[in-house]
């Protein structure tokens, strides 16, 4: 009789504390996708914070984003939503018009390297002599910060 009341409890707390460690395991993904990356030569910018969101300078009537690509880009671009799993992020951006859209896919090379691959039509564009040019399909961007500000 006792013994059957005193292995509740660890039991009910070991299954408590697995499923707070698993639960945790998402968040840690998440993080790793946070901070300041950008591509020098071509002054892009991406600015991406999952856990508390980012105001977009000029844009504070939205309130708080998942992120937002700045720079010599045909706009800024923000962050709608993003899906991320053990291999990649996947990100869905709309431009500050509201007129197109872009998917693309994160994915971590290393703590300094982050590898973009636009998926479907280039409607994210850059500039580039005075005129609007495709990204190539893949390109890296090196990690600035560790914190999106």
């Amino acid at each position: 009789m006792f013994s059957s009341f005193y292995q509740f409890p660890f039991k009910f707390y070991l299954t408590i504390l697995f499923i707070g460690l698993v639960g945790f395991l998402p968040a840690q993904n998440q993080n790793m996708y946070n901070g300041h990356f950008s591509h020098i030569d071509d002054d892009f910018h991406l600015y991406i914070d999952f856990d508390k969101g980012i105001e977009v300078p000029g844009f504070s009537f939205l309130g708080f984003v998942d992120g937002y690509i700045s720079g010599k880009v045909n706009g800024i671009w923000l962050v709608t939503t993003h899906e991320v799993d053990s291999e990649k992020c996947v990100l869905r951006l709309s431009d500050d018009q509201g007129s197109d859209s872009q998917i693309l896919h994160l994915r971590i090379l290393n703590d300094s390297t982050l590898q973009i691959k636009i998926i479907g039509n280039h409607n994210l564009k850059r500039l580039q002599k005075r005129k609007y040019s495709k990204f190539p399909s893949q390109f890296q961007l090196k990690r600035m910060s560790n914190t999106s500000t």
